[in-house]
C-alpha cells in the first residue's frame, strides 16, 4: 500500500489546491472550508476497527469514466479501451457511421444556458441496453446500442460524455485531498432499482422465488412484495444499530421510480409498523433527524443516508451535476459538527449505477457464471462507477487510487 500524496501536503498547497478549483465554479465558497476542516482534522494512527459509525450515501446514474476519466493518476482515459474503437457517430447523417469512430467529448458546463453540458439527457440504461453495450466482454456496442434504444436519435452520442475538473470542482478536490477508487463497480448491469436492492440487501431473488427479480425500474414500486432478508434485518440480529435516513420532500411520490429510496417499503417485513424495518428504514428523515441524532451522539454504528431527488445528479433533472458535490459537503458538514462522532465515522460515498454513461473496464464474472450462451446473463458482471469514502480512519489506512474501496475521502 503506498502512502497517500496528501500527506504530506501542507496548508499552503491544500489552499492553492482549493484555489484552483474555486475557479470553476460558486460552489466551492461553501465546499472548500468544508473540506479544507475535514482534511485538517489532523493525522490518524488508528486502524480501520476504530470506526465506530459507517455512513453510506447512494448517488445517481454517473460512471466513473464520465465523472473521474480525466484524472491523472487513476485508470481512466490513459488506459487503452475497445470503448474507442467502436463504430463512429455522423452528427450530419445522425446515424452509426463504420467508417470512424467517436471518442469521448467534454460536456462543457461553462459555454453558457443554451449549450451548457450541465443538464445533458438520460440515456437508455436498462437491462437490455446496459448489456447490449457491454456485448458480451467486447464492451464496444456503447453507440449503436443506444441507436437501438433511443426514439431521438441525437441523444445517441450523449453516451460518450464526460466531464472534468472546471465541470465538477467539488468531487475533484474531494478526490485530490483524499482516496478515490478506480475499481469500484455497481451491482449489476441495469438500472437503479435492482443495484438499490443489491445496495440495501445484496439480492434481488433473480429465480424468483421471493416476491423478484426486479430487473428494470417499475414506475411504481411493488410495495410489501420481496420476503428475503435485508442487510439491515442482519444488523438488528447481531445487534448492531442502524437506521436509513431519507429526504421526504417528494411525499407520496417517494414510493416510486423517481424517489431513489431506500427500497425498504417493498420489503414485507415494512408491512408491519412496529418492525425495525418500518421503525428504522422507512420513518427517518434526512435532514432533520439525521442532524438530531448527530448532535445528541445517537449515529446508529450503521446509517444509509439519501438526500434527494433534487441533489442525486441523476442526468436529466434540470439542476447541474456539481450541486450533487454540495450534498456530499452537507453531510460531511453535519458530522463534522460534532467532532467526537466525526472522529470515528467513515462516510462511503458511491453511485447506484453507470446511467449508460461510458465505462471503459468490466470486471470479469464469476466463471461458473459465465453464460452458457448469450440469452443468459450474468448477474455478477458490472459497470466502473464513482463512489468515496469520508473519515479520518480511513484515510489513514488508504492509499490515494484503490481498487477495493469507492472514492475514498477522510484523514
Amino acid at each position: 500500500m503506498s502512502k497517500h500524496p496528501v500527506d504530506e501536503m501542507s496548508r499552503r498547497e491544500f489552499m492553492a489546491r482549493l484555489a484552483a478549483a474555486s475557479t470553476a465554479g460558486a460552489f466551492m465558497s461553501l465546499a472548500g472550508p468544508v473540506i479544507e476542516k475535514a482534511y485538517g482534522a489532523g493525522p490518524c494512527g488508528g486502524h480501520l476497527t476504530d470506526i465506530e459509525h459507517f455512513v453510506f450515501m447512494l448517488q445517481e446514474n454517473r460512471s466513473f469514466d464520465h465523472y473521474f476519466g480525466t484524472l491523472s493518476g487513476i485508470n481512466g482515459f490513459n488506459t487503452p479501451s475497445p470503448a474507442f474503437q467502436q463504430k463512429g457517430w455522423n452528427p450530419q447523417t445522425q446515424s452509426l457511421d463504420p467508417a470512424g469512430v467517436t471518442i469521448p467529448y467534454r460536456f462543457d458546463t461553462t459555454r453558457g444556458p443554451v449549450l451548457n453540458g450541465a443538464c445533458v439527457n438520460d440515456p437508455g440504461h436498462q437491462w437490455i441496453t446496459i448489456h447490449q453495450s457491454w456485448n458480451n466482454g467486447a464492451n464496444d456496442n456503447w453507440l449503436p446500442a443506444q441507436a437501438q434504444q433511443q426514439s431521438l436519435q441525437g441523444n445517441v452520442p450523449v453516451t460518450m460524455g464526460y466531464y472534468t475538473r472546471q465541470d465538477q470542482p467539488i468531487h475533484y478536490l474531494l478526490a485530490d485531498t483524499f482516496t478515490i477508487c478506480d475499481g469500484y463497480h455497481c451491482s449489476l448491469l441495469g438500472g437503479t432499482s435492482p443495484n438499490r436492492l443489491y445496495w440495501i440487501s445484496a439480492w434481488i431473488d433473480p429465480d424468483g422465488v421471493q416476491g423478484g427479480p426486479l430487473l428494470i425500474d417499475p414506475n411504481i414500486q411493488p410495495q410489501g412484495q420481496f420476503s428475503w432478508r435485508t442487510m439491515p434485518d442482519n444488523l438488528s440480529d447481531a445487534g448492531i444499530s442502524w437506521k436509513l435516513y431519507q429526504n421526504k420532500l417528494l411525499g407520496a411520490l417517494n414510493n416510486t421510480v423517481i424517489g431513489y429510496n431506500g427500497m425498504l417499503v417493498d420489503f414485507q417485513q415494512a408491512r408491519d409498523p412496529r418492525s425495525n424495518i418500518a421503525r428504522y428504514g422507512i420513518a427517518p428523515t434526512y435532514p432533520l433527524e439525521f442532524v438530531a441524532d448527530v448532535a445528541a451522539n445517537r449515529l446508529p454504528q450503521v446509517s444509509w443516508v439519501l438526500p434527494g431527488f433534487q441533489v442525486s445528479e441523476h442526468p436529466g433533472v434540470p439542476v447541474a451535476p456539481a450541486v450533487g458535490g454540495t450534498a456530499i459537503v452537507n453531510i460531511l458538514r453535519i458530522l463534522l459538527s460534532n467532532p467526537a462522532v466525526w472522529e470515528k465515522t467513515a462516510l462511503i460515498v458511491s453511485f447506484d449505477e453507470n446511467g449508460a454513461f461510458l465505462t471503459t473496464s468490466h470486471p470479469l464474472p464469476r466463471r461458473r457464471e459465465l453464460p452458457a450462451n448469450t440469452s443468459r446473463c450474468p448477474t455478477s458482471t458490472r459497470s466502473r462507477v464513482p463512489a468515496a469514502s469520508v473519515g479520518r480512519l480511513v484515510w489513514a489506512t488508504a492509499s490515494r487510487a484503490s481498487s477495493s474501496l469507492p472514492t475514498a475521502v477522510g484523514r
